[in-house]
């Protein structure tokens, strides 16, 4: 699963923003996307106060191609980081982080619960 992202400071004009991000499945898996889906009414309720990309698809077949490309915005293809479970993690390109440090960089607080199958340093 993804980050959860909050401003440091509670006086920050700064939006509030959860992050939720989820690879390696199907949109047939949650209710809030198909109507045979499990609910999940967290997941529900915050949708209906915020925003939902339900136009969104994989760049590549495979999980971890695919969170690389989702956690640096970057086509894997074009940083090296095509490969599945390389033996080998490509070098970030220099001037390229992951998402969350540039929220970080801004002062939102983030948290990778355990995530650390990336294909890149």
């Amino acid at each position: 699963m993804g980050a959860i992202v909050t401003p440091i400071q509670a006086e920050s004009p700064r939006p509030n923003i959860v992050w939720i991000m989820s690879e390696d499945n199907s949109k047939h898996y949650l209710k809030h996307f198909d109507i045979h889906g499990v609910s999940t009414p967290a997941i529900e309720s915050m949708a209906k106060h915020g925003i939902t990309f339900d136009r969104a698809f994989s760049n590549a077949p495979v999980c971890s191609t695919a969170r690389t490309t989702l956690i640096t915005g970057c086509y894997g293809p074009r940083i090296g980081t095509q490969y599945h479970r390389r033996s080998r993690l490509a070098p970030m390109p220099e001037g390229v982080e992951m998402f969350p440090v540039y929220l970080r960089d801004v002062g939102y607080f983030t948290t990778n619960s355990s995530k650390t199958d990336y294909n890149a340093q």
